[in-house]
This record gives structure tokens, sequence and C-alpha cells, in this order.
């Protein structure tokens, strides 16, 4: 999908999410980073939704709790980085801690439970694969895949090319 027939989506989807019980909406960006960052900034400044960069924010608030508790913490942190925006949609990216194994968290659960007050649009840094949403590689110690059955995602990367 191109990107202006993706903001149409987002745009529709939007609309909408405030009738579901997880308002979230996954993002497949693949390609460069720096072509991720520009959509993400863009998209982000066209319809005034912030931006939150997870991996730094969260990361800073980590610093100052011991590791036992990092797990126990984390959706307090999350809510709190979320709500402190204000805002009834807020765009997620560099999620990539959420699947830290240290966390001890499934990052699917935490997002869904996040998205029931805020819409999440969500920046996934992995693939969509025979109907599965996945992070990493099966061999890789942070690999997840989770069933794409109700989920909304929308991807750059045509059905063909996957």
């Amino acid at each position: 999908m191109d990107p202006s027939t993706m903001t149409n989506e987002i745009r529709s989807l939007l609309g909408q999410s405030d009738q579901w019980y997880h308002r979230l909406i996954f993002l497949l960006l693949p390609g460069e980073d720096s072509i991720e960052s520009q959509w993400t900034l863009n998209f982000s400044d066209t319809f005034s939704i912030p931006l939150i960069n997870v991996g730094v924010e969260l990361s800073e608030k980590l610093l100052d709790i011991g590791g036992r508790e990092r797990s126990m913490k984390v959706q307090q942190l999350m809510t709190d980085i979320i709500q402190s925006r204000n805002a009834s949609q807020v765009i997620l990216r560099r999620i990539e801690i959420l699947f830290n194994q240290s966390l001890r968290l499934d990052p699917l659960v935490l997002l869904q439970l996040l998205s029931r007050n805020t819409t999440l649009l969500v920046v996934w840094p992995g693939d969509v694969s025979d109907d599965h949403l996945l992070y990493a590689t099966p061999d890789h110690p942070e690999y997840k895949k989770y069933p794409a059955v109700g989920l909304q995602i929308l991807s750059t990367v045509k059905k063909e090319d996957i």
C-alpha cells in the first residue's frame, strides 16, 4: 500500500476506533529507518497526533528502578507516558524495548491494555506473514508470533512481497 493510501486508511480507522474494545492499529512501515522516521513525523504533524519514542522514554524511567521491579512497573510507566500527552490518539514508535526478556512482558497484551483509553497507532518493528504478526525471527530470543485475527494491521508492503 502506498503512503497516501495508508494515510487515508489510517484516517478512516481513527474515525472508527472509539467503537473498538482495543483501540489499537499496527503500522508496518518496512524499509529504512529514515523513511519510517519521516513518515511518522509527517503523519504526527499533519494530524496533530503526539509521537512517543517508547525506547527513549521508557528506558529513561526504568533507570531508577531495580531489575526485579521493572516488569511490575512497565504498565504504569507506559500509562503515565501516554497520559502525559493528554491526547485521545498517540503514535508509538521504537517499541523494541517492550520485547526485552528481562521485562518479562507480553508486548501485545500490554499494548491492548494501554489501548483501552487511548487509540494507539503502533509502528510495529516486524512483519506480518501467514495471518500472523511477527517480531524477530524464530531463532531470536525475543521472537513473538501473534495471530492477526481481530487486529487492525496496515502495511506498506504488498501481500505478494511477504
